[in-house]
This record gives structure tokens, C-alpha cells and sequence, in this order.
């Protein structure tokens, strides 16, 4: 045993008042001042400890040691260096004490006081802490006015699964000096409820005898010196110091204020524990059944809790959470070394075996990954981290599925990853295992974004940020499965064999947006075919390129006469995409066209729209919006502060709220805070927001829009995208029209919209 032991007496003041209690008479209590330090003084104190003398044993008391101030605070901090034991009459909030102090690290000796508190009260705390993993004990001073309710109390503690120790009353009562004064009826009761008093149990009452003059002869305090065939030796000094609250360090209690047993000041920073064991003056009188007499070990060992098990397990756990930062950190060699040194001391430890797997697995060193798992299913079955090794299975599978040889051989890698990541989740479940749970869905969203299903992987990484949503892995996976999607839109779109038209239907619009001027400038130019006609021209279309995806936009275009018999013809070849505000009834079309042939594109604006009632329009078309997106305008003001919540909003319905940059006169005109919102709401990342915020220039970039892509004008005037109004492509209603053949260099410097068709 290397331990150092310390009782510290953090003060003596108590919230209680009890008759029986001696801290209210005894001078060596009374006496001494109280020094009240705030809580990074301490920590200050006892760090220096730790580093001196290592992981001490601290029994703290008082008075009660709970009402110095910021206590739990201060403890929370402490059990990282230190383990503690509590004498305390249990009066404050077990529940911020479970939340804040591990239990591992702490033993709690609770004393039942029924002057101030009942029973079942008291032993509703005690049964908060037992259930969650708090060693605690009850202890009842044996005072004479309460020896009948002892039997009472000792049934109902029973019941509630606990036991308690009786401690002798000492003090004085009615004339009688206790524990000498118990009668021999009141020993019997007892002792039968497990006290014996012993005849040492005198010595402790010496101060008290002195006090009340009931002993003529009393040396306290001189020093008797032993002679050599009687002087015994104590470690105490050596491994033992008693703590009060001035800050003075004495060997033992019986050496409190006495100058043979000081060891300096713990506050001041004077304080050392004796080099070697010491002869002790006073042993000859010594009062304590725990001292730490050379020679008696095994007589005393037993009452000391030896920590050190505990701070060896707490170093283990130490070097485990820095090999996972390590691992974390991509660091994976150095990782292998902390974990394999950690193996040298317990190659015990599964946890460390099961982390050097992973290890090996990141180093795509799959046999020795399976060899080591092996071993742990051989020899640790049904250990804790089987939820862990069925993870680490799945992501194995998961690399060799990408790396496969065939086809068929990919496919049954993937097959058995996905049913090592069921067992995973299946087994932290069970275990209610929030780590393992976490990483099961984050490997699990990886999987699915590995199968491209995008609405699986979605869940997935949402459940796992749900446990940890800081957690940055999960948030870089989480922007990915995002970006993949949307690139995988766009791909379906661009590479599906489909040319996409934008077009300006009409630049009529019933809202006034002052970001706008279409309404006011352009209006004029609408061109005016009946549905009949444009099918025409759309069939013409059709005959020479196939069916197309059409983007139809203006102005708004629901506000063009026979809007909705023109999309219903429309939609009888090619696919038809409305940008719109959303001002009209949808149900007039969702109602008789399915989902692959329309797609309803809605934009917010928010200085014209109600956000409520364009909320239940765009949740009741949600099987219609692309990519489960609506967009929204970035108008200056109150809106654009409201945009993160009504993001939030639209999630819940598992829809995705697109920002658009406030632009104007080929210029963004949004404040830097304004672009900071836009691209904390964006789900776009990489070059899609970059070109959006103006941040990458188009300019000289090969670009497919007038060879896949063009935008026809309401007067019919075809352009290669929204930011060119030339018509160099053509004109739409010329029954000659043909697109580019070829990709042509983009002369913009901005690329607002259209980003996708550029060839980089």
C-alpha cells in the first residue's frame, strides 16, 4: 500500500445542530479559524499535492463539509487528481452531486440525524445514490434519549436494502460521562444491534473530561517520552496527515495543535509528509483503531482503502482517450504506440485490444485487424465492446465492398457490413450504450451514403449527431451525404440524356418585391400563346431533342392565362419544374400529375409572403419540391436573422431551405454577417455557394449551358443561361432552332445559378 492518506476538516460549521454533537464543546474544534479559499485556490493546492505525492485518499469533514461554499463544484474538479470519502449528514441535492462527481472516485459516509430530518426523506437520497453506483454506508450516534427508536430504524433501513453502524454518544448526559456511562441494559441493546463498546471507547473523551473537571488528573498536551522496551514506531506522518481547517497539518488527531505532531501548513504551501516513520510520543494513550503501527499491518491495512487499483484503471482510461484522440486526430502510428505500451502493463485490458483494431483497420491492415478480433470473440466472449467489434466488422466489409474484385464479390462484402452495423446498433440498444450507439449510426450513414441512399444516410448521421451534435466527424459526414445528393441531383439532370430549358414564361408577377424590377421594366415583352400553341412548339422541341426537363420561371409564371391547362399539356412528353412563390392553389395540379413529371420549385420572398401560409403550401407539396428543397430570398433585415429558424421549421418536415444571395446590378448585396447566415443555412458547400456569394469567377471556364442547357426569354429569345441577354442561341419559335454543339468558354464573372453546367 503507497497510498497517502489525509482527513481534512474543510471547516466546523454545520447546518445542523445536534444535542449530542461534541464539535460544539471540544477546544480543538472551537478554537481554530475557518480559512475560506475559492475553488481554483484549492484545485491550485491539491495539484500541487497530486504532483508531489500522486492520487491521495481524502477523508473530508467538518462540521458539514456540503455547505462550504461551491462544494460539489469544487470536488467535481478535484476526483481527477484525488479519490474522497464524505462524512455528511447528506442535507444537500444528491441529484447535482450524481450529475457532477464520478462515482468511482468518491465513498460516502452519511450520518441519520432525526432531530432535523425523517427517515423515509433521508433514505429516499441514500436510494438515489446506491442506484447510481455511490458506495454508501449510514451511521446513528447511539445518544440514550433515542436507544428505543434504534430497533425501528434498523427495520426500516432493512427494508430498504441498507444497513447502518451505530457510533457511542460521547459527551456528557444527565450527570454521565458516555460511552463509560451506558448502563448494562443499554450495552445489551447495543450490542445487539451490533456496537460493542469497547474499554478504549474512554480515551476519546479526554477534552471532555478536562472540561467538565471530572478528572483532577489530566496531562493534555505534555509530552511523555517512551522508553526503548515500550516506544513503538507509526507510519502515521509518513502516510497519514490530519488536515484542519486554519490549514495546520498535524500526524494524527491525537496530534492536533500539539508540537510533536506538526507538519507544516497545507495552505501556505510549508506542508510535508515525514520522509520515514516516526516514534510517537503519545501512542501509549492513542485513541485510534486505524493507527499505523510498524508492525501491525495486517491489524490495520484493512481500514485504509487502498486506491491505488482505481488509478490504475484511471491511467489505463487516460491512455485510452488519448489514443482515440490520436486516432481521431488521423494520427493512427502514434495512436498504435500508446496502445500497445498500455498492453505491456495489462495485456488484460479488451478495451485496448479492440482499439488497436480499429487501429489496424485504419492502416488498412485487415488481417491483423481480423487476427486480434478473433482473439477477443476467443477468449473475451460476450465482453462489453461487442457492439464496438461488430462496428469495426462493418467498416471492414464496408472497405473490401469498395475494393472488391467483381461485382458479385462487392456486393457480398456489403451484404455482410450492413449485418455487422444491424448487430452493432442491435447491441448498444440493448446495453443503452450512447457511445457505441453514435458511432453505429455514423458508420451505418456512411453505409447507406456508400449505396447512395441519400434518405437512409440522412437518418442515420441525424440519429448520430442526436447523441453527440458537436461531434465534428459526424458533422463532416453529414455535409457530405448533403453535397453527394445534391451532386447526384444535378448528375441525374445533366447526365440523364434530358437537355434542361429554362424559361421565362411571362415577367408578370403579383408580388412587388423591391429586390425586383422584372415586374415594372420587363413585362412588356411577354409573349402571348394559347396552350394549343405552345404545344406546337414544345412537340417540335420533342421531336428533335428527345423529352426535356423544362424550368419554368419569369415573373411568375402561375399568373399567365391557361397556366395550368399548359402545364398538364406539357407534361404529356417532357418533365416541367415551376419556379414559383407559391401564391396559387397547388392542390389545382399535384392532384392530376405524379411527381416524376412535376416538380414545384418554390422561392420565398419575404417582403411580400406570410412564411406561414407559404410553410403549409410548401409542407403539403413536399413530394413534389426538388430534392425536398424550397428557396428563399436573403432580403435584408429581420428575415434574414429569421432564416436559421424557419430552416429548422422546414427540417422537421424534412424539407432543405436553399438561401439566395440579395444580388443586384451583377453585385452581391449582402453585409459579410448577412453572407455568414447564408452559408451557415446553406446546404450547398464547396463551389455551388462559392460561385453563388461571387466568390469563384465563371470566366474562361468551359461551360455546357447553351449545349445542354439555355434559357428561353418571354420573347422568345434563347440565351445560353440567366446571366447572358444576347439571344445568341436563337429563337425558340424558329422551326430551325438547335442548341450549340459543343461547350463553349463562359465570359461572366458571375455565376449566380447555372454553376452546375460549368465544365471545371
Amino acid at each position: 500500500m503507497n497510498n497517502k492518506f489525509l482527513t481534512w476538516d474543510i471547516h466546523y460549521k454545520c447546518n445542523y445542530y445536534c444535542t449530542y454533537c461534541f464539535l460544539h464543546s471540544e477546544p480543538e474544534t472551537t478554537n481554530i479559524e475557518s480559512i475560506y479559499l475559492k475553488n481554483d485556490e484549492w484545485v491550485k493546492i491539491w495539484r500541487l499535492a497530486y504532483q508531489k505525492y500522486g492520487p491521495c485518499n481524502i477523508s473530508v469533514t467538518g462540521g458539514e463539509p456540503f455547505i462550504y461554499p461551491n462544494f460539489i463544484d469544487l470536488i467535481s474538479k478535484l476526483t481527477d487528481m484525488h479519490t474522497f470519502e464524505f462524512s455528511t449528514n447528506l442535507s444537500w441535492d444528491v441529484v447535482e452531486f450524481a450529475r457532477k462527481v464520478p462515482p468511482d472516485k468518491v465513498k460516502i459516509n452519511s450520518s441519520f440525524h432525526p432531530e432535523f430530518i425523517v427517515l423515509e426523506d433521508f433514505l429516499k437520497k441514500i436510494t438515489y445514490l446506491k442506484e447510481n453506483n455511490y458506495l454508501v454506508n449510514i451511521t446513528i450516534v447511539a445518544y440514550p434519549p433515542l436507544l428505543d427508536s434504534l430497533f425501528q430504524y434498523n427495520e426500516h433501513i432493512k427494508k430498504a436494502g441498507c444497513f447502518f453502524i451505530l457510533y457511542p454518544f460521547r459527551g456528557l448526559y444527565e450527570n454521565r460521562v458516555y460511552p463509560e456511562g451506558y448502563t448494562d441494559k443499554e450495552r445489551a441493546a447495543l450490542n445487539k444491534l451490533g456496537l460493542e463498546l469497547r474499554a478504549a471507547d474512554a480515551n476519546i473523551n479526554e477534552p471532555l473530561l478536562q472540561k467538565y473537571k471530572l478528572r483532577e488528573e489530566y496531562d493534555r498536551g505534555k509530552i511523555k517520552l517512551v522508553n526503548s522496551k515500550t516506544e513503538k514506531i507509526c507510519y502515521m506522518g509518513q502516510r497519514y496527515a490530519k488536515l484542519v481547517p486554519n490549514g495546520e497539518a498535524f500526524r494524527c488527531c491525537a496530534a492536533v495543535n500539539k508540537e510533536w505532531g506538526r507538519l507544516g501548513n497545507f495552505i501556505k504551501g510549508t506542508f510535508e509528509f515525514s520522509a520515514e516513520p516516526l516514534i510517537c510520543p503519545d501512542l501509549n494513550h492513542c485513541r485510534c483503531y486505524k493507527a499505523m503501527t510498524v508492525g501491525d499491518e495486517e491489524k490495520w491495512k484493512k481500514q485504509w482503502i487502498d486506491t491505488s487499483s482505481i488509478w490504475k484503471i484511471e491511467e489505463e482510461k487516460k491512455s485510452l482517450e488519448k489514443a482515440k484522440h490520436l486516432r481521431d486526430q488521423g494520427d493512427i502510428r502514434e495512436g498504435e504506440k500508446e496502445i500497445k505500451e498500455l498492453l505491456k502493463i495489462n495485456p488484460e485490458n479488451v478495451e485496448a485490444m479492440v482499439l488497436l483494431a480499429e487501429l489496424k483497420l485504419n492502416q488498412k491492415d485487415y488481417n491483423s485487424c481480423r487476427d486480434i478480433l478473433n482473439g477477443i470473440t476467443t477468449n473475451y466472449p460476450g465482453s462489453d465492446y461487442e457492439s464496438w467489434i461488430y462496428r469495426i466488422l462493418g467498416r471492414a466489409f464496408m472497405e473490401l465492398g469498395v475494393t472488391g474484385e467483381s461485382a458479385k464479390e462487392r456486393e457480398v462484402f456489403l451484404d455482410k457490413a450492413g449485418q455487422y452495423l444491424e448487430s452493432c446498433l442491435r447491441l448498444a440498444n440493448e446495453k443503452n450504450n450512447l457511445a457505441d450507439r453514435a458511432r453505429g449510426y455514423y458508420e451505418s450513414a456512411a453505409f447507406h451514403l456508400l449505396r447512395e441512399d441519400y434518405k437512409m444516410a440522412k437518418g442515420n448521421i441525424g440519429l448520430a449527431l442526436k447523441y453527440e451534435p458537436e461531434n465534428e466527424g459526424f458533422l463532416r459526414l453529414k455535409r457530405r451525404i448533403e453535397e453527394q445528393e445534391i451532386e447526384l441531383a444535378l448528375k441525374q439532370v445533366n447526365s440523364s440524356g434530358k437537355i434542361t430549358f429554362g424559361w421565362d414564361l411571362c415577367y408578370s408577377c403579383n408580388y412587388r418585391c423591391p429586390y425586383c424590377g422584372v415586374w415594372e421594366t420587363q413585362s412588356n415583352r411577354d409573349l402571348f400563346l394559347s396552350p394549343e400553341e405552345w404545344s406546337v412548339v414544345w412537340d417540335r422541341i420533342f421531336d428533335n431533342y428527345g423529352s426535356c426537363h423544362i424550368f419554368m420561371s419569369g415573373g411568375e409564371p402561375s399568373v399567365y392565362a391557361g397556366f395550368s391547362e399548359l402545364v398538364k399539356r406539357l407534361t404529356s412528353k417532357h418533365s416541367v419544374e415551376i419556379c414559383t412563390n407559391l401564391s396559387w392553389d397547388v392542390e389545382s395540379l399535384i392532384l392530376d400529375i405524379p411527381p416524376g413529371k412535376l416538380r414545384i420549385a418554390p422561392t420565398f420572398h419575404p417582403s411580400q409572403a406570410d412564411f406561414g401560409d407559404f410553410f403549409k403550401k410548401a409542407v403539403k407539396a413536399k413530394d413534389y419540391l426538388p430534392n425536398a428543397q424550397v428557396y428563399y430570398v436573403a432580403y435584408s433585415g429581420q428575415q434574414i436573422t429569421e432564416m436559421s429558424q424557419r430552416s429548422k421549421m422546414l427540417k422537421e418536415h424534412g424539407i432543405a431551405l436553399i438561401p439566395y444571395p440579395l444580388r443586384g446590378n451583377q453585385a452581391i448585396l449582402n453585409t459579410e454577417e448577412e453572407e455568414r447566415i447564408i452559408r451557415e443555412v446553406s446546404p450547398y458547400r464547396g463551389e455551388k455557394i462559392e460561385y453563388q456569394l461571387k466568390k469563384i469567377s465563371p470566366k474562361g471556364k468551359l461551360c455546357r449551358a447553351g449545349q445542354r442547357y439555355a434559357v428561353i426569354r418571354g420573347g422568345g429569345a434563347v440565351d445560353r443561361c440567366s446571366q447572358h441577354h444576347n439571344g445568341e442561341v436563337g429563337n425558340f419559335l424558329d422551326k430551325n432552332f438547335s442548341l450549340f454543339d459543343e461547350a463553349r468558354p463562359c465570359g461572366k464573372e458571375y455565376c449566380p445559378i447555372e454553376s452546375q453546367w460549368i465544365i471545371v
